[in-house]
């Protein structure tokens, strides 16, 4: 059986190259064997499978896919396609038989990539399609709760606006995209910082962390928590560190607009925004903490490390410059900036000791793609037991963007967690006159 996925068009501009990653790491999750690309036209994939359960995994994860349709047929244009059906007796009776099966009636639904046509055209499209079908067919439609819906999905070309692909099926629910961007608006959410994650994003670094039920999750750079908050949503239970003690305990200044010179309110918390979703009991704890300080016990290990770690532009890169307790006021105000090479570095080296064989670590790192290219063989840190598996690149401005990065742990070897990762190139050094920073904020 075919399927054609629809994805979100946003996400063509901004996520282009993380869909392939996100049904990739689905499949893992799901242990998905069978799915097999067969055509990969920009928004809009065939794939083939033999079970629809499979397709049905998918889809109650992606955040990216905006619809599916299990196929009957496809062809270059609605012309084309309308023969297709009327030329094939076989086709128009499993169209026919799976209407049928309906109880409650069906409805069909026409959709348009590209382009937005009229009620009126789409009504002229409807029944011209209707018309393919025997003339003795008969079955109730149901325009509000259809049990079944004939979808026809027409992708026009941007530029001439003409037609280069129909694909008409069977609808199959994919709501979780609006679920999770309504459910989590960061609007609704009761605490947030001015780098909270968008909750998009964090469901898309859940899924390439291949999060499932029962796992156990770190971000030691946890911030207000939005990215572990969807790593809960997915079944995990959480656990963040960060050396901000103020967002930490929620006393930083409020980063709501028209809150200025005003205090956060005493439920704003981590823990707040867990039980707001009712995911309290998948909260474990956070604790105040210097990434480059490691705490944790060397034989606890993670299933997935995810974070957004600081990139020194809206929030500094810094480390404690003193003995000072660091669980205090004081250990906020003694703090050294750090390089942000240094940084991530120390990142693969953490995940390499504290991640389960096979376990991912998935973060971010900004680039500025009006300087040097970046190249991930080059300027991703490499680590003798890690292996990078994705790296997905969003564009933020014209001159900056950020890159996903996500390796996966492939060995125990002990001789080869202790080793240090390297880079081959350091690309956040731009000489001594020029920070980063300056250069990110200089292009924007």
């Amino acid at each position: 059986m075919r399927y054609a996925l629809r994805f979100a068009q946003d996400s063509g501009h901004f996520f282009s190259g993380f869909r392939s990653a996100e049904i990739a790491s689905l499949c893992q999750v799901f242990k998905i064997t069978d799915i097999k690309l067969e055509q990969k036209k920009e928004d809009i994939w065939i794939v083939a499978s033999q079970c629809q359960k499979s397709i049905e995994n998918i889809i109650s994860r992606s955040v990216l896919l905006k619809s599916v349709i299990k196929l009957f047929c496809y062809a270059d244009t609605e012309n084309k396609l309308f023969q297709t059906i009327r030329g094939d007796a076989s086709l128009s009776s499993r169209i026919t038989e799976e209407l049928s099966k309906s109880t409650n009636g069906f409805k069909v639904l026409i959709s348009t990539v590209n382009k937005t046509i009229t009620a009126a055209e789409k009504l002229v499209i409807i029944e011209n399609l209707l018309g393919c079908l025997p003339s003795d067919f008969e079955c109730k439609i149901n325009l509000k709760y259809p049990q079944v819906v004939l979808h026809l999905l027409e992708d026009f070309d941007y530029h001439s606006g003409t037609v280069r692909g129909c694909y008409l099926g069977i609808s199959l629910p994919c709501s979780e995209r609006g679920k999770i961007t309504s459910e989590f608006d960061i609007r609704k959410r009761c605490f947030i910082g001015n780098t909270t994650m968008d909750p998009l994003l964090s469901a898309l670094m859940s899924n390439l962390a291949c999060v499932k039920n029962g796992d156990l999750i770190l971000d030691p750079f946890i911030g207000t928590g939005g990215i572990v908050l969807l790593c809960a949503y997915h079944g995990a239970f959480v656990l963040g560190s960060d050396l901000d003690y103020k967002t930490i305990h929620a006393i930083s200044k409020p980063s709501r607009a028209g809150l200025k010179g005003k205090r956060r309110s005493s439920e704003e918390s981590i823990r707040t925004n867990f039980a707001q979703h009712s995911f309290e009991e998948r909260f474990l704890d956070v604790f105040v903490n210097d990434a480059s300080d490691v705490f944790w016990k060397r034989d606890l290990h993670f299933d997935a490390i995810l974070t957004d770690p600081p990139y020194g532009i809206r929030e500094g890169i810094k480390t404690i410059n003193s003995d000072v307790k660091v669980n205090s006021i004081e250990s906020h105000a003694s703090m050294q900036q750090q390089s942000p090479i240094h940084m991530f570095k120390q990142l693969v080296n953490f995940s390499a000791k504290h991640l389960k064989l096979s376990g991912r670590l998935v973060f971010w790192m900004p680039f500025l793609t009006s300087r040097v290219l970046f190249d991930p063989d080059e300027h991703v840190p490499k680590h003798p037991a890690m292996k990078l598996v994705h790296f997905c690149s969003q564009k933020l401005k014209d001159t900056s963007s950020r890159a996903l990065v996500c390796l996966e742990k492939v060995s125990e070897e002990p001789s080869l967690l202790d080793c240090d990762s390297h880079v081959n190139s350091d690309y956040y050094n731009l000489g001594p006159e020029v920070s980063f920073r300056e250069a990110y904020l200089n292009s924007a």
